[in-house]
Protein backbone atom coordinates (compact mmCIF):
# COMPACT_ATOMS: atom_id res chain seq x y z
CA UNK A 1 0.00 0.00 0.00
CA UNK A 2 1.04 3.40 -0.52
CA UNK A 3 0.01 6.13 1.50
CA UNK A 4 -0.49 9.92 1.55
CA UNK A 5 -0.93 12.64 4.10
CA UNK A 6 -1.16 15.74 4.42
CA UNK A 7 -1.56 18.11 7.55
CA UNK A 8 -3.03 15.02 9.25
CA UNK A 9 -5.37 14.16 6.25
CA UNK A 10 -4.33 10.36 5.03
CA UNK A 11 -4.87 9.64 1.28
CA UNK A 12 -3.95 6.26 -0.18
CA UNK A 13 -1.88 6.53 -2.92
CA UNK A 14 -1.21 3.74 -4.58
CA UNK A 15 -3.55 0.43 -3.69
CA UNK A 16 -1.84 -3.00 -3.48
CA UNK A 17 -3.14 -3.62 -7.38
CA UNK A 18 -1.22 -1.10 -8.72
CA UNK A 19 -3.84 1.87 -9.04
CA UNK A 20 -2.83 5.30 -8.33
CA UNK A 21 -5.01 7.49 -7.18
CA UNK A 22 -6.98 10.64 -8.81
CA UNK A 23 -4.83 13.47 -9.76
CA UNK A 24 -7.14 15.60 -8.49
CA UNK A 25 -7.13 13.84 -4.65
CA UNK A 26 -3.25 13.87 -5.07
CA UNK A 27 -3.37 17.95 -5.63
CA UNK A 28 -5.79 18.44 -3.01
CA UNK A 29 -4.09 16.59 -0.40
CA UNK A 30 -0.98 18.76 -1.17
CA UNK A 31 -2.02 21.57 -1.33
CA UNK A 32 -2.26 22.54 2.07
CA UNK A 33 1.49 22.97 1.91
CA UNK A 34 1.23 26.86 0.29
CA UNK A 35 2.79 27.81 -3.10
CA UNK A 36 6.43 27.98 -1.47
CA UNK A 37 9.30 26.43 -3.07
CA UNK A 38 9.88 22.69 -1.80
CA UNK A 39 12.06 20.08 -2.02
CA UNK A 40 11.12 16.48 -2.41
CA UNK A 41 12.91 14.06 -0.19
CA UNK A 42 12.44 10.90 -0.67
CA UNK A 43 13.72 8.33 1.77
CA UNK A 44 13.95 4.21 0.82
CA UNK A 45 15.29 1.72 3.60
CA UNK A 46 15.66 -1.72 2.93
CA UNK A 47 14.01 -4.88 4.73
CA UNK A 48 15.32 -4.53 8.58
CA UNK A 49 15.50 -1.05 8.48
CA UNK A 50 12.40 0.50 9.48
CA UNK A 51 12.05 3.21 7.18
CA UNK A 52 9.26 5.36 9.22
CA UNK A 53 11.40 5.67 12.34
CA UNK A 54 14.24 6.43 9.56
CA UNK A 55 12.74 9.60 8.59
CA UNK A 56 11.46 11.27 11.40
CA UNK A 57 15.05 10.40 12.75
CA UNK A 58 16.16 12.26 9.75
CA UNK A 59 13.88 14.88 8.63
CA UNK A 60 12.34 15.39 12.28
CA UNK A 61 8.61 14.01 10.58
CA UNK A 62 5.98 12.16 12.55
CA UNK A 63 5.24 9.47 10.65
CA UNK A 64 5.26 6.99 13.55
CA UNK A 65 5.44 3.65 12.82
CA UNK A 66 5.66 2.10 9.10
CA UNK A 67 2.27 0.23 7.75
CA UNK A 68 1.87 -3.20 8.23
CA UNK A 69 2.07 -3.87 4.44
CA UNK A 70 5.23 -0.95 3.98
CA UNK A 71 4.92 0.74 0.54
CA UNK A 72 5.23 4.79 0.46
CA UNK A 73 3.98 6.88 2.93
CA UNK A 74 3.66 10.73 1.71
CA UNK A 75 3.86 13.99 4.62
CA UNK A 76 5.04 17.15 5.03
CA UNK A 77 8.19 17.99 6.69
CA UNK A 78 9.93 21.26 7.86
CA UNK A 79 13.54 21.07 6.72
CA UNK A 80 14.68 24.90 7.05
CA UNK A 81 11.53 25.45 4.63
CA UNK A 82 8.64 23.21 3.72
CA UNK A 83 9.14 19.61 2.13
CA UNK A 84 7.72 16.91 0.67
CA UNK A 85 8.65 13.78 2.17
CA UNK A 86 8.06 10.33 0.31
CA UNK A 87 8.63 7.59 2.62
CA UNK A 88 9.33 4.48 1.21
CA UNK A 89 9.93 1.18 2.68
CA UNK A 90 10.86 -2.08 0.26
CA UNK A 91 10.36 -4.21 2.69
CA UNK A 92 6.85 -5.01 1.28
CA UNK A 93 6.68 -3.08 -2.05
CA UNK A 94 3.47 -3.93 -4.02
CA UNK A 95 5.27 -7.29 -5.04
CA UNK A 96 6.81 -8.03 -1.96
CA UNK A 97 9.36 -10.59 -1.31
CA UNK A 98 12.48 -11.57 1.01
CA UNK A 99 15.38 -9.91 1.27
CA UNK A 100 17.28 -12.14 -1.20
CA UNK A 101 15.66 -11.20 -4.26
CA UNK A 102 14.17 -7.63 -5.70
CA UNK A 103 10.78 -7.65 -6.84
CA UNK A 104 9.88 -5.04 -9.91
CA UNK A 105 7.78 -3.70 -8.23
CA UNK A 106 10.47 -2.60 -5.61
CA UNK A 107 12.50 -1.55 -8.09
CA UNK A 108 9.34 0.31 -9.89
CA UNK A 109 9.14 2.57 -6.54
CA UNK A 110 12.82 3.24 -6.04
CA UNK A 111 12.89 4.24 -9.65
CA UNK A 112 9.37 6.80 -8.81
CA UNK A 113 11.12 8.26 -5.47
CA UNK A 114 14.17 8.86 -7.89
CA UNK A 115 12.12 10.76 -10.45
CA UNK A 116 9.60 12.73 -8.58
CA UNK A 117 12.45 13.83 -6.13
CA UNK A 118 14.93 16.16 -6.02
CA UNK A 119 16.69 14.71 -3.15
CA UNK A 120 16.87 10.99 -2.57
CA UNK A 121 17.95 9.31 0.51
CA UNK A 122 18.83 5.51 1.02
CA UNK A 123 19.66 3.20 3.95
CA UNK A 124 21.35 -0.01 3.26
CA UNK A 125 23.72 -2.53 4.89
CA UNK A 126 27.16 -3.02 3.69
CA UNK A 127 26.47 -6.85 2.41
CA UNK A 128 23.84 -5.40 0.20
CA UNK A 129 26.54 -3.15 -1.33
CA UNK A 130 29.28 -6.00 -1.74
CA UNK A 131 27.07 -8.67 -2.99
CA UNK A 132 25.16 -6.52 -5.25
CA UNK A 133 22.13 -8.29 -4.37
CA UNK A 134 19.02 -7.90 -1.73
CA UNK A 135 16.74 -4.85 -1.82
CA UNK A 136 18.92 -1.86 -0.78
CA UNK A 137 22.15 -2.71 -3.49
CA UNK A 138 18.93 -2.67 -6.02
CA UNK A 139 17.46 0.49 -5.17
CA UNK A 140 21.10 2.31 -5.19
CA UNK A 141 20.92 0.79 -8.65
CA UNK A 142 17.56 1.72 -9.56
CA UNK A 143 17.98 5.65 -8.29
CA UNK A 144 21.54 5.63 -10.51
CA UNK A 145 19.60 4.55 -13.16
CA UNK A 146 16.89 6.78 -13.06
CA UNK A 147 19.39 9.72 -12.04
CA UNK A 148 21.68 8.23 -15.40
CA UNK A 149 18.82 9.39 -17.77
CA UNK A 150 17.95 12.31 -16.39
CA UNK A 151 21.95 13.38 -17.18
CA UNK A 152 21.84 12.14 -20.30
CA UNK A 153 19.11 14.31 -21.04
CA UNK A 154 20.20 17.54 -19.34
CA UNK A 155 23.10 17.05 -21.51
CA UNK A 156 21.88 18.01 -24.66
CA UNK A 157 20.33 21.27 -22.91
CA UNK A 158 23.85 22.53 -21.29
CA UNK A 159 24.80 24.68 -24.50
CA UNK A 160 21.80 26.77 -23.32
CA UNK A 161 21.86 26.36 -19.94
CA UNK A 162 25.43 26.14 -19.13
CA UNK A 163 27.66 23.33 -17.56
CA UNK A 164 26.15 21.39 -14.61
CA UNK A 165 26.87 22.66 -11.35
CA UNK A 166 26.88 21.33 -7.59
CA UNK A 167 23.23 23.49 -7.22
CA UNK A 168 21.82 22.00 -10.06
CA UNK A 169 22.87 18.56 -9.75
CA UNK A 170 20.47 15.59 -8.42
CA UNK A 171 21.34 14.76 -5.25
CA UNK A 172 21.38 10.96 -3.68
CA UNK A 173 22.59 10.33 0.14
CA UNK A 174 23.80 6.89 0.51
CA UNK A 175 23.43 5.74 4.13
CA UNK A 176 24.84 2.59 4.70
CA UNK A 177 23.98 0.93 8.61
CA UNK A 178 26.63 -1.09 10.31
CA UNK A 179 24.58 -4.44 11.96
CA UNK A 180 25.56 -5.29 15.59
CA UNK A 181 29.06 -7.48 15.99
CA UNK A 182 28.88 -11.31 17.05
CA UNK A 183 30.13 -11.83 20.50
CA UNK A 184 34.15 -11.48 19.53
CA UNK A 185 33.71 -10.56 16.49
CA UNK A 186 35.62 -6.71 15.97
CA UNK A 187 33.29 -4.60 14.10
CA UNK A 188 34.62 -2.93 10.53
CA UNK A 189 36.15 0.51 11.00
CA UNK A 190 33.79 3.24 9.47
CA UNK A 191 37.02 4.26 7.08
CA UNK A 192 36.40 0.70 4.95
CA UNK A 193 32.98 0.34 5.37
CA UNK A 194 32.92 4.09 3.22
CA UNK A 195 35.56 3.13 1.03
CA UNK A 196 33.10 -0.33 0.01
CA UNK A 197 30.17 1.66 -0.42
CA UNK A 198 31.82 4.54 -2.51
CA UNK A 199 33.47 1.54 -5.06
CA UNK A 200 30.14 0.00 -5.04
CA UNK A 201 28.22 3.39 -6.09
CA UNK A 202 30.47 3.65 -8.24
CA UNK A 203 30.30 0.27 -9.89
CA UNK A 204 26.72 0.46 -10.19
CA UNK A 205 26.72 3.54 -11.92
CA UNK A 206 29.24 2.40 -14.62
CA UNK A 207 26.61 -0.52 -15.30
CA UNK A 208 24.36 2.03 -15.70
CA UNK A 209 25.87 4.89 -17.22
CA UNK A 210 28.93 3.50 -18.63
CA UNK A 211 32.30 4.34 -18.03
CA UNK A 212 32.05 7.76 -20.33
CA UNK A 213 30.23 9.75 -18.06
CA UNK A 214 32.22 10.58 -14.71
CA UNK A 215 29.85 10.03 -11.17
CA UNK A 216 30.89 13.40 -9.87
CA UNK A 217 29.66 15.61 -12.90
CA UNK A 218 26.40 13.81 -12.94
CA UNK A 219 25.13 13.42 -9.43
CA UNK A 220 25.69 15.11 -6.14
CA UNK A 221 26.19 11.98 -3.75
CA UNK A 222 27.49 11.64 -0.20
CA UNK A 223 27.91 8.67 1.43
CA UNK A 224 28.09 8.47 5.21
CA UNK A 225 28.63 5.30 7.48
CA UNK A 226 26.70 5.17 10.92
CA UNK A 227 27.50 2.25 13.51
CA UNK A 228 24.51 0.54 15.39
CA UNK A 229 25.21 2.74 18.24
CA UNK A 230 25.32 5.99 16.44
CA UNK A 231 23.07 8.52 16.62
CA UNK A 232 21.41 9.90 13.39
CA UNK A 233 23.28 13.40 12.88
CA UNK A 234 25.82 12.61 10.13
CA UNK A 235 23.44 11.45 8.01
CA UNK A 236 20.61 13.79 9.02
CA UNK A 237 23.38 16.65 8.66
CA UNK A 238 24.28 15.35 5.23
CA UNK A 239 20.80 15.00 4.08
CA UNK A 240 19.58 18.34 5.49
CA UNK A 241 22.85 19.63 3.27
CA UNK A 242 21.11 18.27 -0.09
CA UNK A 243 18.07 19.76 0.92
CA UNK A 244 19.23 22.65 1.18
CA UNK A 245 21.07 22.89 -2.02
CA UNK A 246 18.04 21.26 -3.90
CA UNK A 247 16.05 24.21 -2.61
CA UNK A 248 17.08 26.31 -4.95
CA UNK A 249 16.08 24.18 -8.04
CA UNK A 250 12.16 23.17 -6.70
CA UNK A 251 9.57 25.39 -8.04
CA UNK A 252 6.61 23.20 -8.57
CA UNK A 253 3.56 23.26 -6.93
CA UNK A 254 0.68 20.61 -5.59
CA UNK A 255 -0.70 19.83 -9.33
CA UNK A 256 2.33 19.93 -10.65
CA UNK A 257 3.73 17.53 -8.21
CA UNK A 258 0.33 15.17 -8.83
CA UNK A 259 0.97 15.11 -12.52
CA UNK A 260 4.45 14.00 -12.14
CA UNK A 261 3.79 11.30 -9.77
CA UNK A 262 0.52 10.05 -12.11
CA UNK A 263 2.70 9.97 -15.44
CA UNK A 264 5.69 8.81 -14.23
CA UNK A 265 3.79 5.72 -12.63
CA UNK A 266 1.60 5.38 -16.05
CA UNK A 267 4.94 4.95 -17.98
CA UNK A 268 6.70 2.37 -15.49
CA UNK A 269 3.31 0.40 -15.17
CA UNK A 270 4.27 -0.17 -19.60
CA UNK A 271 7.49 -0.46 -19.53
CA UNK A 272 9.10 -4.30 -19.65
CA UNK A 273 11.15 -5.77 -16.98
CA UNK A 274 14.53 -5.64 -18.73
CA UNK A 275 13.84 -1.97 -18.44
CA UNK A 276 15.25 -2.62 -14.54
CA UNK A 277 18.39 -5.23 -15.76
CA UNK A 278 21.72 -4.31 -14.38
CA UNK A 279 24.37 -4.98 -17.05
CA UNK A 280 25.36 -8.21 -14.94
CA UNK A 281 21.26 -9.41 -15.21
CA UNK A 282 21.66 -7.94 -18.98
CA UNK A 283 24.34 -10.11 -19.42
CA UNK A 284 23.23 -13.09 -17.72
CA UNK A 285 19.65 -13.09 -19.74
CA UNK A 286 21.86 -13.14 -22.92
CA UNK A 287 23.67 -16.33 -21.88
CA UNK A 288 20.73 -17.81 -20.88
CA UNK A 289 18.86 -16.80 -24.24
CA UNK A 290 22.00 -18.26 -25.82
CA UNK A 291 22.31 -21.22 -24.16
CA UNK A 292 18.63 -21.67 -24.85
CA UNK A 293 18.38 -21.49 -28.35
CA UNK A 294 21.62 -24.14 -28.72
CA UNK A 295 19.65 -26.26 -26.35
CA UNK A 296 16.53 -25.74 -29.16
CA UNK A 297 18.27 -26.84 -32.35
CA UNK A 298 20.34 -29.51 -30.32
CA UNK A 299 16.75 -30.86 -29.75
CA UNK A 300 15.49 -29.75 -32.97
CA UNK A 301 18.01 -32.33 -34.89
CA UNK A 302 16.91 -35.48 -33.13
CA UNK A 303 13.62 -35.03 -32.75
CA UNK A 304 13.35 -33.71 -36.54
CA UNK A 305 14.40 -37.51 -37.53
CA UNK A 306 12.60 -38.89 -34.98
CA UNK A 307 9.65 -37.29 -37.21
CA UNK A 308 10.89 -38.30 -39.80
CA UNK A 309 11.10 -41.79 -39.50
CA UNK A 310 7.60 -42.12 -37.83
CA UNK A 311 6.50 -39.95 -40.94
CA UNK A 312 7.53 -42.77 -42.95
CA UNK A 313 5.21 -45.23 -40.95
CA UNK A 314 8.18 -46.78 -39.31
CA UNK A 315 9.15 -47.04 -35.61
CA UNK A 316 12.18 -45.44 -33.92
CA UNK A 317 14.70 -48.35 -32.38
CA UNK A 318 14.80 -47.53 -28.61
CA UNK A 319 12.78 -44.59 -29.11
CA UNK A 320 12.03 -43.58 -25.30
CA UNK A 321 16.21 -44.02 -24.81
CA UNK A 322 17.02 -41.61 -27.32
CA UNK A 323 14.48 -39.23 -26.65
CA UNK A 324 15.55 -39.05 -22.86
CA UNK A 325 19.12 -39.26 -23.69
CA UNK A 326 18.66 -35.93 -26.34
CA UNK A 327 16.69 -34.18 -23.65
CA UNK A 328 19.43 -34.94 -21.00
CA UNK A 329 22.32 -34.22 -23.44
CA UNK A 330 20.76 -30.38 -23.99
CA UNK A 331 19.90 -29.22 -20.32
CA UNK A 332 23.47 -30.44 -19.17
CA UNK A 333 24.72 -28.31 -21.90
CA UNK A 334 22.16 -25.41 -20.85
CA UNK A 335 23.53 -26.07 -17.28
CA UNK A 336 27.16 -25.37 -17.89
CA UNK A 337 26.36 -22.62 -20.04
CA UNK A 338 24.28 -20.63 -17.78
CA UNK A 339 26.50 -21.28 -14.64
CA UNK A 340 27.12 -18.65 -12.73
CA UNK A 341 24.52 -16.48 -13.75
CA UNK A 342 22.58 -13.79 -11.69
CA UNK A 343 18.57 -14.41 -12.96
CA UNK A 344 18.31 -18.00 -11.03
CA UNK A 345 14.51 -17.37 -12.13
CA UNK A 346 15.00 -16.81 -15.36
CA UNK A 347 17.42 -19.84 -15.94
CA UNK A 348 14.67 -22.32 -14.43
CA UNK A 349 12.22 -20.95 -16.13
CA UNK A 350 13.96 -21.13 -19.57
CA UNK A 351 14.89 -24.91 -18.88
CA UNK A 352 11.74 -25.71 -17.33
CA UNK A 353 10.09 -24.40 -20.74
CA UNK A 354 12.83 -26.27 -23.10
CA UNK A 355 12.06 -29.66 -20.95
CA UNK A 356 8.14 -29.46 -21.06
CA UNK A 357 8.02 -28.92 -24.92
CA UNK A 358 10.52 -31.28 -26.29
CA UNK A 359 8.65 -34.27 -23.14
CA UNK A 360 5.35 -33.07 -25.22
CA UNK A 361 6.93 -33.64 -28.36
CA UNK A 362 8.31 -36.66 -27.38
CA UNK A 363 5.30 -37.86 -26.04
CA UNK A 364 3.34 -37.03 -29.25
CA UNK A 365 5.99 -39.41 -30.66
CA UNK A 366 4.78 -41.93 -28.42
CA UNK A 367 1.55 -42.00 -29.47
CA UNK A 368 2.03 -41.90 -33.01
CA UNK A 369 4.34 -44.99 -32.45
CA UNK A 370 1.82 -46.95 -30.01
CA UNK A 371 -1.05 -46.69 -32.91
CA UNK A 372 1.28 -47.39 -35.06
CA UNK A 373 2.28 -51.12 -32.95
CA UNK A 374 -1.35 -51.51 -32.31
CA UNK A 375 -2.84 -51.59 -35.80
CA UNK A 376 -0.27 -54.14 -36.63
CA UNK A 377 -0.81 -56.45 -33.47
CA UNK A 378 -4.82 -56.46 -34.45
CA UNK A 379 -3.78 -57.02 -37.87
CA UNK A 380 -1.96 -59.74 -36.78
CA UNK A 381 -4.03 -61.22 -34.36
CA UNK A 382 -6.70 -61.35 -37.04
CA UNK A 383 -4.60 -63.16 -39.48
CA UNK A 384 -3.85 -65.84 -37.11
CA UNK A 385 -7.50 -66.00 -36.19
CA UNK A 386 -8.69 -66.53 -39.26
CA UNK A 387 -5.85 -69.02 -40.09
CA UNK A 388 -7.22 -70.97 -37.28
CA UNK A 389 -10.90 -70.80 -38.87
CA UNK A 390 -9.24 -71.91 -42.25
CA UNK A 391 -7.48 -74.71 -40.33
CA UNK A 392 -8.04 -78.59 -40.71
CA UNK A 393 -9.09 -78.76 -36.39
CA UNK A 394 -12.34 -77.49 -35.02
CA UNK A 395 -12.00 -73.92 -33.90
CA UNK A 396 -11.76 -73.68 -29.98
CA UNK A 397 -11.75 -71.07 -27.60
CA UNK A 398 -8.58 -72.44 -25.77
CA UNK A 399 -6.81 -72.01 -29.19
CA UNK A 400 -8.01 -68.32 -29.46
CA UNK A 401 -6.75 -67.77 -26.34
CA UNK A 402 -3.32 -68.62 -27.23
CA UNK A 403 -3.31 -66.60 -30.16
CA UNK A 404 -4.27 -63.32 -27.69
CA UNK A 405 -1.68 -64.41 -25.54
CA UNK A 406 0.78 -64.42 -28.52
CA UNK A 407 -0.49 -60.87 -29.82
CA UNK A 408 -0.02 -59.26 -27.03
CA UNK A 409 3.32 -60.73 -25.79
CA UNK A 410 4.28 -59.41 -29.61
CA UNK A 411 2.71 -55.55 -28.70
CA UNK A 412 4.97 -55.62 -25.30
CA UNK A 413 8.18 -56.60 -26.76
CA UNK A 414 7.59 -53.68 -29.59
CA UNK A 415 6.09 -50.94 -27.20
CA UNK A 416 8.90 -52.01 -24.82
CA UNK A 417 11.47 -49.71 -26.69
CA UNK A 418 9.08 -47.07 -26.44
CA UNK A 419 9.10 -46.68 -22.77
CA UNK A 420 11.26 -43.60 -21.10
CA UNK A 421 9.93 -42.88 -17.21
CA UNK A 422 12.00 -40.19 -16.55
CA UNK A 423 9.89 -38.10 -19.56
CA UNK A 424 7.03 -39.67 -18.73
CA UNK A 425 6.55 -41.95 -21.66
CA UNK A 426 4.29 -45.26 -20.02
CA UNK A 427 2.87 -47.93 -22.48
CA UNK A 428 0.78 -48.98 -19.48
CA UNK A 429 -2.19 -47.63 -20.99
CA UNK A 430 -2.35 -48.93 -24.79
CA UNK A 431 -1.36 -52.29 -22.95
CA UNK A 432 -4.65 -52.44 -21.11
CA UNK A 433 -6.25 -51.01 -24.10
CA UNK A 434 -4.81 -53.19 -27.18
CA UNK A 435 -5.60 -56.18 -24.57
CA UNK A 436 -9.42 -54.75 -24.27
CA UNK A 437 -9.69 -54.73 -27.79
CA UNK A 438 -8.28 -58.26 -29.19
CA UNK A 439 -10.44 -59.70 -26.01
CA UNK A 440 -13.07 -57.99 -27.72
CA UNK A 441 -12.01 -58.85 -31.26
CA UNK A 442 -11.69 -62.84 -30.21
CA UNK A 443 -15.41 -62.81 -28.20
CA UNK A 444 -17.30 -61.27 -31.81
CA UNK A 445 -15.28 -63.19 -34.07
CA UNK A 446 -17.47 -66.29 -34.32
CA UNK A 447 -20.34 -63.77 -35.50
CA UNK A 448 -18.27 -62.05 -37.77
CA UNK A 449 -18.83 -62.13 -41.64
CA UNK A 450 -15.49 -63.73 -41.79
CA UNK A 451 -15.25 -66.49 -39.82
CA UNK A 452 -19.10 -67.18 -41.25
CA UNK A 453 -17.78 -67.45 -45.06
CA UNK A 454 -15.08 -69.51 -43.66
CA UNK A 455 -17.28 -72.10 -41.71
CA UNK A 456 -19.21 -72.15 -44.89
CA UNK A 457 -16.43 -72.89 -47.25
CA UNK A 458 -14.99 -75.67 -44.78
CA UNK A 459 -18.41 -77.40 -44.58
CA UNK A 460 -19.26 -77.67 -48.41
CA UNK A 461 -15.29 -79.11 -48.70
CA UNK A 462 -16.11 -82.33 -46.44
CA UNK A 463 -19.47 -82.90 -48.16
CA UNK A 464 -18.04 -82.65 -51.62
CA UNK A 465 -14.93 -84.91 -50.44
CA UNK A 466 -17.97 -87.41 -48.66
CA UNK A 467 -19.29 -87.62 -51.87
CA UNK A 468 -16.55 -88.53 -54.16
CA UNK A 469 -14.67 -91.78 -54.44
CA UNK A 470 -10.78 -91.67 -53.68
CA UNK A 471 -10.56 -93.63 -57.52
CA UNK A 472 -12.51 -93.37 -60.56
CA UNK A 473 -12.09 -94.82 -64.02
CA UNK A 474 -13.58 -94.47 -67.44
CA UNK A 475 -13.30 -96.34 -70.59
CA UNK A 476 -13.68 -94.30 -74.20
CA UNK A 477 -14.10 -96.70 -77.50
CA UNK A 478 -12.80 -94.03 -79.94
CA UNK A 479 -13.76 -94.84 -83.69
CA UNK A 480 -12.66 -93.00 -87.05
CA UNK A 481 -14.50 -93.50 -90.22
CA UNK A 482 -12.66 -92.15 -93.36
CA UNK A 483 -13.92 -92.64 -96.87
CA UNK A 484 -11.95 -91.46 -99.61
CA UNK A 485 -12.35 -87.97 -100.55
CA UNK A 486 -11.55 -84.08 -100.17
CA UNK A 487 -11.72 -83.62 -96.62
CA UNK A 488 -14.48 -81.06 -97.07
CA UNK A 489 -16.76 -82.95 -94.69
CA UNK A 490 -15.73 -83.36 -91.09
CA UNK A 491 -17.99 -84.40 -87.83
CA UNK A 492 -17.47 -86.29 -84.17
CA UNK A 493 -20.23 -87.56 -82.02
CA UNK A 494 -19.88 -88.36 -78.23
CA UNK A 495 -22.05 -90.70 -75.98
CA UNK A 496 -21.74 -91.54 -72.94
CA UNK A 497 -23.02 -94.90 -71.87
CA UNK A 498 -22.26 -95.29 -68.67
CA UNK A 499 -20.39 -93.13 -65.52
CA UNK A 500 -17.27 -95.34 -66.77
CA UNK A 501 -18.01 -95.76 -70.62
CA UNK A 502 -18.32 -93.62 -73.03
CA UNK A 503 -17.93 -93.79 -76.83
CA UNK A 504 -16.32 -91.25 -79.76
CA UNK A 505 -17.22 -90.96 -83.34
CA UNK A 506 -15.74 -89.38 -85.72
CA UNK A 507 -15.70 -89.17 -89.75
CA UNK A 508 -13.89 -87.49 -92.37
CA UNK A 509 -13.84 -87.56 -96.45
CA UNK A 510 -10.20 -87.53 -96.47
CA UNK A 511 -9.05 -91.05 -98.03
CA UNK A 512 -7.00 -91.25 -100.17
CA UNK A 513 -7.67 -93.30 -103.23
CA UNK A 514 -6.65 -96.70 -104.68
CA UNK A 515 -4.38 -95.02 -107.65
CA UNK A 516 -2.22 -92.77 -104.82
CA UNK A 517 -2.20 -95.58 -101.92
CA UNK A 518 -0.70 -98.40 -105.00
CA UNK A 519 1.85 -96.17 -105.86
CA UNK A 520 3.28 -95.95 -102.46
CA UNK A 521 3.26 -98.85 -100.86
CA UNK A 522 -0.09 -100.84 -102.48
CA UNK A 523 -1.60 -101.34 -98.95
CA UNK A 524 -5.41 -99.96 -98.50
CA UNK A 525 -6.56 -98.35 -95.28
CA UNK A 526 -9.31 -99.45 -93.51
CA UNK A 527 -12.43 -97.37 -93.91
CA UNK A 528 -12.79 -98.09 -89.81
CA UNK A 529 -10.91 -98.02 -87.14
CA UNK A 530 -11.70 -97.93 -83.20
CA UNK A 531 -9.14 -97.46 -80.31
CA UNK A 532 -9.65 -98.07 -76.94
CA UNK A 533 -8.80 -95.20 -74.40
CA UNK A 534 -8.70 -95.53 -70.53
CA UNK A 535 -8.33 -92.86 -67.58
CA UNK A 536 -7.98 -93.16 -64.24
CA UNK A 537 -8.85 -90.30 -61.34
CA UNK A 538 -6.80 -90.21 -58.10
CA UNK A 539 -8.42 -88.45 -55.28
CA UNK A 540 -5.67 -87.44 -53.08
Amino acid sequence: WCFGAWAGSPLTLLSASGGLAAKSDMASALAGAGSAPRPVVSVISRRFLTTSPMADALLATSFGEDPQDGGVALACADVDGPCVVLNANLQASLAGGDDDTAPVDAVKVAELCAQVSDVVCVNTAPGDLEEGMGLGAVAVQAVLRRLAETAAANSSAEGAAGPATPATLPKLVVVVHLPEPEAGEEPPSSASVQSLAVAAVRRSWEEVAGPDVELEQAVDYTVVVLSPSAAMGDAASALRASVARARVLTTADAAVLSESIAEVWADMAQATPSAWLTSAERASLARIDSATDIANRMLALKFNAFYARTGEGKLVGSFGTRAAAALDGALEAFDRATLGTVMPQQRLERRTSVSRVYAQAAQALLQEQLKMIQADTKERFRRSMMDLARGSAQYSEKDAMNELRKAVLWFEARAKGLRADALGLSVDVPHEEISSALQEFMNSFKRSPEYRIEAMSKMDKAVRRKNQKALKWKLTLVGMLRPMGQGNMQGFLGFAAHENLSFMGGFANDGESRSVLSAFSGMEVPLLRIQPRLSVDVDV
